[in-house]
């Protein structure tokens, strides 16, 4: 999300317009998205795949692991964000451009 809305080397293409109040908005969304979609049914697989061969092996306990440490890692990465952000208070300003004449100036 960040390299996105970076301007990497003055490009366009990396502007999408976002305020960081956005980039945080988005970010839970990853974060939720990435738990639901990736990490539990990784689990939900390895756990099937352990009860259908009779035994754990080596690579299924590890790669179990790993899941397991990423969703937690995830959790605590939205909590702090969200511990981070209920001690400030988004304000959002928009501007309204004019010529000398008055006549407003539409983008």
């Amino acid at each position: 999300l960040l390299l996105v809305n970076s301007r990497l080397f003055g490009l366009d293409f990396f502007n999408a317009g976002l305020l960081s109040s956005d980039l945080h908005n988005l970010s839970k969304i990853k974060i939720r998205s990435t738990i639901y979609m990736e990490n539990v049914p990784q689990l939900f697989v390895q756990v099937i795949y352990t009860l259908a061969i009779g035994k754990p092996e080596s690579a299924t306990l590890l790669a179990f692991v790993a899941s397991s440490l990423s969703v937690i890692a995830s959790i605590v990465i939205y909590k702090a964000h969200q511990e981070q952000n209920e001690d400030s208070e988004t304000t959002k300003y928009y501007i309204r451009f004019a010529n000398i004449n008055g006549n407003r100036i539409s983008y």
